[in-house]
């Protein structure tokens, strides 16, 4: 059986993800961060463990800032399957 979901931690999850995804220094230090992995792959000789690396790295980081995103969309895509259902029961 499935726990029912706390709508308010949701909420305050999500507004932790928003207040992340909109922070300028994270911003910075994310785009610096796929910008030095980028070049560094492109430097690596193809098919190389560096050239991996690279693109695991870039992946993480992908990776991470769409599991924000989806923290911060979840809330919302919840609230509107609730509204569906409760015009839809009415």
């Amino acid at each position: 059986m499935t726990q029912p979901i706390d709508m308010l931690q949701r909420d305050e999850r999500a507004a932790d993800a928003q207040e992340l995804l909109d922070n300028p220094l994270l911003q910075e230090i994310y785009g610096k961060l796929e910008t030095d992995a980028f070049e560094a792959l492109v430097r690596a000789e193809p098919g190389s463990s560096a050239a991996t690396a690279c693109h695991l790295r870039i992946m993480a980081l992908r990776a991470l800032q769409a599991d924000l995103i989806r923290l911060v969309d979840d809330p919302k895509m919840l609230r509107a399957a609730s509204e569906r259902r409760r015009r839809l029961s009415a």
